[in-house]
């Protein structure tokens, strides 16, 4: 039976999903020796590429955060990457603490920290939620958790921990995080099957109301736009994403798809076909 056809309440679905995603994936991380010591160690650069820059885009729900919190609020930013939200938002705010797993993440968060002179951002290397509160974690006007819900089956456990670090708002982004493109090509070509997808907008919204949380959503769009130095960063890269062997035939057929479908761009880099995927911003007061 496929995960589509369970009968399930939201909550369960949300469990189900990222149960059978997980045990895919771990499935195909044994085959080649386990999973990397930091998972987003070879992605952070690309997270972190515009961070901060007032020039650069804005991420989505930036202006509906700054509406709401002034100077003499805080933010914490639960799995808060290389600080796309963090940064900016730490120049309007009191202080804003980065909740952040993956020392890679952690160390680009911390070189825009840097560069942009801001004193009032600290930034925390530990996985969310905690087993108990946090002695140097104070409570915080805003909890803000931007793509991060999707791996983690308690979803209950994730909301919860995040409301009781809140005083006044809780921050939800959440959009689609599945592999699209190239990666999905690879996946398929080398698995033999697509990867079973995050739960999405559709999945969360109710089992939200199931546990009594009822945001105002605002919709809006994500552009993937991957681009490459050459055709060994884009192999490199889609073998880890696509999680498959690196033997010399596994390594040519994903070059392969990669030289077939990637187009030099303007920049001089090699750039996979833009996709927008929806995208929602979730906003509750507490």
């Amino acid at each position: 039976m496929a995960i589509d056809d369970f009968p399930t309440g939201a909550l369960e679905r949300w469990r189900d999903l990222v149960v059978a995603r997980r045990e895919q994936m771990e499935t195909q991380l044994a085959a080649i020796g386990g999973p990397p010591d930091d998972w987003w160690g070879g992605r952070a650069a690309s997270f972190a590429r515009g961070v901060g820059d007032p020039l650069g885009r804005v991420p989505f729900g930036l202006a509906a955060i700054r509406d709401r919190l002034g100077r003499s609020s805080t933010l914490i930013d639960i799995g808060g990457g290389a600080g796309r939200y963090a940064l900016p938002l730490a120049r309007t705010l009191a202080a804003v603490t980065i909740v952040e797993p993956s020392p890679a993440m952690a160390t680009y968060a911390e070189a825009g920290r840097i560069e942009l002179g801001l004193d009032n951002v600290r930034i925390l290397g530990r996985t969310w939620p905690p087993a108990r509160r946090w002695r140097d974690l104070d409570v915080a006007s805003a909890v803000l958790m931007a793509n991060v819900l999707g791996p983690d089956e308690d979803l209950g456990r994730w909301i919860s921990s995040a409301i009781q670090h809140a005083t006044d708002w809780l921050f939800i982004e959440h959009g689609t995080v599945a592999e699209y493109g190239l990666t999905r090509e690879v996946i398929e070509a080398i698995h033999g099957e697509p990867r079973v997808r995050s739960p999405n907008v559709a999945d969360l919204l109710p089992a939200l109301h199931e546990l009594n949380v009822y945001p105002d959503v605002q919709m809006g769009q994500r552009r993937f736009e991957r681009s490459y130095a050459d055709l060994d960063e884009a192999t490199h890269a889609l073998v880890e994403g696509a999680i498959v062997p690196r033997d010399d035939a596994t390594l040519a057929e994903v070059r392969r798809i990669a030289r077939r479908r990637l187009r030099r761009g303007d920049d001089g880099r090699l750039h996979e076909p833009p996709l927008d995927r929806p995208l929602a911003f979730m906003i509750w007061r507490l």
